[in-house]
């Protein structure tokens, strides 16, 4: 096995990227060209799938530094002119992995408030419990089925709404209530049902503080599982066979973290137990309504803390309601810096129901391929919407000559501040970004359908694989100051909002969907009676190029893999003179684009050079790629693809065929023979759309509606064989000294900082010059 090496040093191994039989070469040729290099090994990989990597052992360093010498981005005649990406390698250290005992009981595992009692239902109540939820109607998570009673989850909140009971608990389950009442002293009135397939897990996570009082137990049925409780660094183990009741109170219920580890097996005693096909989880519990005051505040969203969101799936069955990011806003009491501002608080990221959240790994069924978020964006405040005396208002692109001013400052607040572009087909010429000679419109229109149309379509999905805090961004955050002003510029889901509760930010993103994502972190929950850490941010949507802020009214700005969607140079200069627009001299901007260097060189062999007008394959030098997104099936969010993907096809049909929009029916059945899906079959527009909703919480009408519209759409495919929604991202990846160049076009500004982190070249620069 080998890894990065964690030094500078050479070592006797390299890695040698854009190497392998998925780009063609077979393993024969490139051993013996190794030979001829002097390697005294050449590592292949063994899983029997394409490989685009390969690693080379020398006999010592020295021979592979001259090795990495000649052949680091340089065309290898021997292996047809491929340019090959090498750098050096280290043997990883096999370290034996030490696995914890597993306790039997709760009196083993010493936390105070813990519990487990064996066989507390008989086999017989078992399966009636089971067969009364068998044809219940469960909601479709990523990779389980849920159902509520009493009192509905929200995942997206991690809390319940006290006023909107739902369905009471069946009979069974009513009559459990008796003797948990007896047992606990407690009377539930909320219950959650979920079915565990082999292999799937659950989070590592404490249950809202505000959203449920007293004790949270869960009644395993059908299998048993291993749970982790976790604080700390110390992890306790637990095994819960079926039939078990499982009790968490006082501080194993308020401080410890539960986790079940998602793998198909558990060991025992020494034994290695495969888990059932199947385990049904009972999980009981009381709603609160009110704050917590417990003596747990690190943990307690009702006393200001909480973690970064977790891996947890956004998902959203039909019927809830989801307000419009207008709605969503909530204006600063000041334009102040440093001024205690008015808004609302979030639960806790990692706070939500025992078993109720999706887990990491359902979250991230179809992992993207870094950071990257939908196209530049900003919210405003009131106080930075008024225009300063003398100073021209920089309004949103959609906002007429003959809109009254006061219109045009809140026009960032509706569902978008910029209109969206013709979503005709483009013909090469316009999918080529980098073109010198093409129109704004042309390039606009780019954007408008490989970026923000996309964004808006995965925008849940998206930001259920959003959760990670970049080291980097976070030291950049820290190193403001208390009270500082920041914007975050495709803000995506809002990540960034809580790492600084002391300082304001003015999150937005131009994809409204993915700008109400963030708006719903911000919003109140029923129980919320104290400012939280996310009381000083703001969201709103708005276009990254025509930012409706006052200039020098920040402090600073985060632009987070925002730049690469920006389809032009001329265009992107425009973005960064934009965000150094809107600092105070003195203020700083951090902005990270993808690298064309990739950590993992074989990524580029997965996405799809743009050519250029010309055919000569000029968009795989300068950098222009279609990057897939991939949204499986089985997900809710696929039928609302499906539906928006059927609405647009048959809107570009009607267009291109003269047909008027509203034609009863969708009159127009029109096969594209340029959109084959990923099987090579051909599709057709028909009247599908009226079908989705009906469709859209089984997989099975997902997909359906899916395979029917997608071919007629070019950007929403479906991959049969992987069991997806695929859409296409146009990114532009930059070169080393590519984005220092961009900023050094800025006037008034300098570069304080530029460094290549995680795949993405990043750059701070800093405002010198109030004349900008």
């Amino acid at each position: 096995m080998f890894i990065k090496p964690k030094h500078t040093q050479p070592t006797q191994y390299l890695f040698v990227g854009n190497c392998g039989t998925a780009v063609g070469l077979n393993e024969e040729t490139v051993k013996t060209f190794f030979d001829h290099l002097g390697a005294e090994d050449v590592i292949f990989p063994t899983e029997g799938k394409p490989y685009s990597h390969i690693f080379v052992v020398f006999n010592d360093k020295e021979d592979a530094e001259v090795a990495l010498t000649r052949l680091n981005g340089q065309p290898c005649q021997e292996l047809g002119n491929r340019i090959l990406a090498a750098k050096y390698a280290d043997v990883k250290e096999e370290k034996e992995v030490e696995e914890l005992p597993v306790y039997l009981s709760a009196q083993e595992c010493a936390i105070p408030g813990l519990e487990l009692h064996h066989d507390f239902v008989s086999e017989e109540e078992e399966q009636e419990l089971l067969a009364e939820v068998e044809d219940g109607c469960w909601e479709t998570l990523a990779r389980r089925r849920v159902q509520h009673f009493g009192y509905r989850f929200e995942y997206w909140a991690r809390n319940v709404d006290i006023n909107k009971p739902i369905r009471p608990l069946p009979p069974t389950a009513q009559r459990l209530l008796q003797r948990l009442e007896q047992l606990l002293g407690v009377h539930f009135d909320q219950l959650t049902v979920n079915e565990y397939n082999p292999g799937v897990g659950l989070s590592s996570h404490i249950d809202t503080h505000s959203a449920f009082t007293g004790p949270i137990v869960s009644l395993s049925l059908a299998g048993p599982c291993v749970m982790e409780l976790r604080r700390g660094g110390v992890h306790r183990p637990l095994h819960l066979p079926p039939r078990s009741l499982l009790v968490l109170a006082g501080e194993a219920r308020l401080a410890w973290h539960h986790y079940i580890p998602h793998r198909r097996a558990d060991t025992i005693a020494g034994r290695r137990l495969p888990r059932a096909s199947r385990r049904v989880s009972f999980t009981f519990r009381k709603v609160r309504g009110f704050p917590c005051d417990c003596s747990w505040p690190e943990c307690c969203d009702s006393q200001g803390g909480g973690m970064p969101p977790t891996r947890m799936a956004l998902a959203f069955q039909a019927g809830t309601p989801q307000p419009t990011t207008a709605a969503a806003m909530m204006p600063f009491h000041t334009g102040l810096v440093g001024s205690e501002l008015q808004g609302s608080q979030q639960p806790s990221a990692e706070q939500h129901g025992i078993e109720a959240c999706s887990s990491g790994s359902e979250a991230l069924v179809e992992r993207c391929d870094s950071d990257a978020k939908d196209t530049s964006s900003s919210c405003a405040c009131d106080q930075l919407r008024m225009q300063s005396p003398g100073e021209p208002m920089h309004s949103p692109a959609d906002a007429s000559d003959s809109q009254p001013e006061a219109e045009q400052r809140w026009s960032t607040a509706g569902p978008s501040c910029v209109p969206r572009a013709p979503e005709a087909s483009l013909s090469a010429l316009e999918l080529r970004g980098s073109s010198a000679d093409q129109s704004d419109e042309h390039l606009e229109r780019m954007e408008a359908r490989y970026v923000h149309n996309v964004y808006d379509i995965i925008a849940t999905h998206f930001s259920a694989t959003r959760f990670a805090i970049w080291p980097k961004v976070k030291a950049f955050l820290q190193s403001l100051p208390p009270g500082a002003l920041l914007a975050d510029v495709g803000c995506g889901n809002g990540k960034y909002f809580g790492v600084r509760p002391d300082i304001a930010v003015l999150g937005s993103d131009r994809s409204p969907n993915l700008a109400e994502t963030a708006a719903r972190r911000l919003r109140p929950t029923a129980a919320a009676a104290v400012p939280g850490p996310l009381a000083r941010c703001d969201v709103a949507v708005a276009d990254g190029l025509h930012l409706p802020y006052r200039s020098g009214a920040l402090d600073a700005v985060v632009c987070i893999a925002v730049l690469h969607h920006i389809a032009s140079g001329a265009r992107r200069v425009r973005l960064l003179v934009e965000l150094a627009r809107v600092l105070r001299p003195g203020g700083r901007v951090l902005i990270t684009v993808w690298a064309s260097q990739q950590e993992e060189p074989g990524k580029l062999a997965k996405w799809e050079p743009i050519p250029s007008s010309s055919g000569d394959q000029e968009g795989v030098q300068r950098g222009d790629y279609f990057v897939p997104w991939h949204i499986p099936l089985h997900r809710v969010e696929a039928a609302a693809a499906a539906a928006r993907t059927v609405a647009a096809s048959h809107a570009n049909s009607a267009d291109r065929l003269g047909v008027p929009r509203g034609t009863p029916n969708g009159a127009v059945q029109h096969s594209h023979p340029e959109s084959v899906n990923s099987v090579g079959e051909h599709c057709s527009v028909s009247d599908a759309g009226a079908d989705v909703t009906a469709k859209s919480a089984s997989q099975s009408g997902a997909a359906g509606v899916l395979s029917t519209a997608a071919g007629a759409f070019a950007d929403g495919r479906v991959d049969r064989a992987k069991g997806t929604v695929v859409f296409k991202r146009y990114y532009h990846l930059f070169d080393e000294h590519e984005l220092d160049s961009l900023v050094l076009q800025v006037p008034g500004v300098r570069i304080t900082d530029s460094f290549y982190d995680k795949s993405n070249w990043c750059v701070v620069y800093q405002k010198v010059s109030e004349n900008l």
